[in-house]
């Protein structure tokens, strides 16, 4: 539908949502319950302990929610220590989506085409430069294995290093 937004979270909390998403503000009514009750948010960013990027959706009772998600047993256990507090339904929308420059920027099938192309291009190139780079270093350190080998006075010795370890500098300066 046009101009609707895409929810993101949907989260049921006892007032505005701490940023900590692992923080989340419930009561506890019972001590067999999961979890400790949690009615302050610990982490504050920018004075605010409250993330104000969600929206308040609608309210709900405690009693509705453990009524709905207890068995019959462990609600009637429950039910007089739930009175009327209400809980509260929160939404944040997704970020990063903006339909106008979507609706501008149609892509064709002659576009898709292209691109796919392009990106073929781009993989058999970059494949045929690492070949090339892999080459030379194997022809690099036969080279050197083949000037090891040889009986070569210490002083052609060094030179051949370095020229080696130079070839070998100029080899990776690419990659």
């Amino acid at each position: 539908m046009p101009n609707k937004k895409i929810i993101g979270k949907l989260i049921l909390s006892d007032g505005q949502p701490c940023y900590n998403l692992n923080e989340t503000l419930w009561k506890k009514f019972d001590s067999n319950e999961v979890g400790k009750e949690h009615l302050k948010c610990k982490l504050e960013i920018f004075g605010n302990y409250n993330d104000e990027r969600f929206k308040h959706k609608g309210d709900i009772t405690y009693n509705q929610i453990y009524k709905d998600n207890l068995s019959d047993e462990n609600y009637e256990m429950l039910k007089n220590k739930l009175n009327d507090l209400k809980v509260s339904l929160y939404s944040r929308e997704f970020l990063g989506i903006d339909k106008e420059c979507d609706e501008k920027n149609q892509i064709s099938k002659d576009k898709y085409d292209k691109l796919k192309k392009n990106q073929e291009k781009e993989r058999i190139c970059s494949l045929v430069v690492s070949l090339i780079i892999f080459s030379i270093l194997f022809v690099g350190l036969l080279f050197m294995c083949i000037l090891k080998n040889q009986y070569i006075d210490r002083r052609k010795k060094m030179i051949s290093y370095y020229l080696f370890y130079y070839y070998l500098f100029y080899c990776f300066s690419f990659v």
